[in-house]
């Protein structure tokens, strides 16, 4: 093993050591040996950064809010010139430098001081800042640090300075920004509230979506030396707002050029639809790594598939987030819309890849077709050892779980029929245990499920509920208008009689109140049919919730998915039903084997993990 001393005349060794540590472990290794002090020095002050992740080493510890003014105590006490600044090729400058209650600390200002003097000559910049990070009103004061880093830059060539940027602004990036030093560009946009948007010029809207694209083209077209570009779309409110892309045709083309011209773009994230679920953007041939996501329509997978993608090594195809799921049909004329998770690609035109990363699916639905996967080897089968299993893990999955979906809309769904038919049962029955008609319910859910409901099927069920509610909408306001003239009728009339001495109760006034109200049956009859029918109602969702307790089991699903991930199978719904009788008859099992060994039933709040 070599000794300290003998690191320190290896400076090759030394560094790939030194990199590897982090803040606390290379101030301890300084303070330890005196040969290793000035390299443990220079790589303490090699990377300088302001609250944020630092890119080039995660492990050296960046600069907090609360030890700002230190930092700028160190600086008027000791003096730039006897610090580290030298060695510093990396700057990290995160939100807090630019927020006002940090502003105050004057340590901005400082950071100018040092750019403008070349006290402070950092060869990489990282920024990082929100919208509100930055008054609507620029001042001096309130973007120096950017104004300083400008004009720093504004002194470098292209060779010699790289800023990596990660932000929601787009418009006014060219003010605050040397485009052409730009090399990283990372926009993440959050619509909070529909109209408030501080990232364009324009508020967010469809109206204003076409100058959007133009500023982003305008912006990109700028950035001469852009290296890697991501795009990400965080929506908030309960929908986006949708528009036909032929609206834009000549902004989405001359997007498309930009891109198309671009001469070093290496990496390339569209995490989610640029502008429109349907937009293609073809990548430029520089392109090595590419990465999609979010939800994208049917037509965009066709294009996929037909394309190339000459020059790409890797690609990443995440799984859609829960946050961008959304309905395509307003965003497609009603003759082209293809629902993408039963489409099928037959085969892609990629080949030439290094590395394809398929990111698994957790919902129900996958948002991509099918065969992706299956497709993606057939054309690259060097790869297939790599994804075919993510690829059998995302089939299963999506089998597992719309199984789970047809059992739980089963379960919802029989809930209702079940509880009309005992409705009648407890209504004739005497008074006595709500429990009496538990076994016939649990064996009418269990042949429903397994076989369906007779002579009435479900979907019929279904949809003789559905019309029956419509009528119900109707008579209940028409009901209530009427329940309610009679009722102040009865008041007026009570109020006099009570006046003239008479006495009076609560229950007589409810009983002329029905009596006014209709010649049908009698208030002890209504009562005792809402009695019966909450009884039915009670029984049958405390067996109901066995069910789902059951179909709720996680290492059952866990088994169901390791089956199906070892077959070879398409998700028909022959393969779905299949699946659903299988696991029907597993939670049967369940519930037995909990009955006979005495065990209490399990209801829902007592799991873990109820969901999927």
């Amino acid at each position: 093993m070599a000794s300290l001393v003998g690191l320190s005349q290896a400076p090759e060794t030394l560094y790939l050591i030194l990199k590897h540590l982090d803040s606390n472990d290379l101030f301890s290794l300084l303070l330890t040996c005196k040969s290793l002090y000035p390299t443990c020095y220079c790589e303490l002050w090699s990377a300088l950064g302001f609250e944020g992740p630092n890119p080039i080493n995660p492990t050296r510890r960046t600069v907090p809010v609360k030890g700002y003014t230190r930092f700028r105590d160190a600086i008027d006490t000791f003096g730039a010139d006897n610090l580290g600044f030298k060695y510093t090729k990396f700057l990290g400058l995160g939100a807090s430098i630019f927020r006002n209650r940090d502003r105050s600390l004057d340590l901005g200002k400082k950071l100018v001081g040092l750019l403008k003097t070349g006290k402070l000559a950092p060869s990489v910049a990282d920024v990082r800042f929100n919208p509100w990070d930055i008054p609507q009103e620029f001042t001096r004061e309130t973007y120096q640090v950017l104004a300083g880093l400008k004009k720093y830059s504004e002194t470098k060539s292209p060779e010699n300075l790289s800023i990596s940027l990660r932000t929601e602004l787009v418009y006014t990036i060219p003010r605050l920004f040397d485009l052409e030093k730009i090399t990283t560009y990372e926009v993440g946009l959050s619509f909070y509230h529909r109209g408030k948007n501080r990232s364009w010029s324009t508020p967010d809207s469809p109206n204003n979506t076409g100058n959007h694209i133009l500023e982003l083209k305008t912006l990109l077209g700028g950035m001469t030396n852009l290296k890697h570009f991501s795009w990400n779309m965080n929506f908030r409110t309960p929908h986006r707002d949708a528009f036909l892309i032929e609206k834009f045709t000549t902004e989405f083309d001359e997007l498309q050029e930009v891109f198309t011209k671009m001469q070093y773009l290496e990496s390339l994230a569209l995490l989610d639809c640029l502008f429109h679920p349907s937009f293609f953007l073809i990548p430029p041939k520089t392109v090595k790594k590419l990465e999609y996501g979010g939800n994208l329509s049917n037509i965009w997978w066709r294009r996929f598939a037909k394309y190339s993608f000459t020059g790409v090594e890797d690609l990443f195809i995440r799984a859609i987030e829960t946050s961008k799921e959304c309905s395509m049909t307003a965003f497609l004329p009603p003759d082209s819309f293809e629902d993408v998770n039963t489409l099928l690609l037959g085969e892609v035109a990629i080949t030439g890849l290094k590395k394809c990363t398929l990111g698994l699916c957790g919902g129900w639905s996958s948002f991509r077709p099918l065969d992706l996967g299956e497709c993606i080897i057939q054309k690259n089968k060097h790869l297939e050892h790599s994804i075919s299993d993510a690829t059998a893990e995302n089939r299963a999955q999506m089998l597992v779980c719309r199984a789970y979906s047809r059992i739980s809309g089963k379960l919802l769904n029989y809930g209702s029929l079940i509880t009309h038919k005992y409705t009648s049962k407890f209504v004739e029955s005497a008074p006595g245990d709500g429990s009496r008609f538990d076994e016939q319910i649990k064996e009418e859910c269990t042949q429903i499920l397994l076989h369906g409901s007779k002579p009435v099927d479900l979907e019929d069920w279904k949809a003789g509920r559905s019309r029956a509610k419509e009528f119900a909408q109707g008579c209940r306001f028409e009901l209530q208008n009427k329940l309610s003239t009679c009722i102040d009728m009865v008041l007026d009339d009570y109020a006099l009689r009570l006046a003239s001495g008479e006495d009076l109760d609560r229950s007589s006034f409810e009983e002329t109140c029905f009596r006014m109200f209709s010649t049908g049956p009698t208030l002890e009859d209504v009562s005792k049919l809402t009695e019966a029918r909450n009884q039915a109602s009670r029984a049958v969702s405390d067996c109901l919730n066995r069910f789902r307790v059951s179909l709720n089991n996680k290492d059952d699903k866990e088994q169901f998915i390791k089956k199906y991930k070892e077959k070879d199978f398409q998700i028909r719904d022959a393969e779905i039903e299949s699946a659903v009788d299988q696991w029907t008859r597993k939670m049967i099992k369940n519930i037995e084997e909990r009955e006979e060994s005495g065990d209490p039933p399990l209801m829902m709040e007592d799991i873990s993990d109820n969901s999927l």
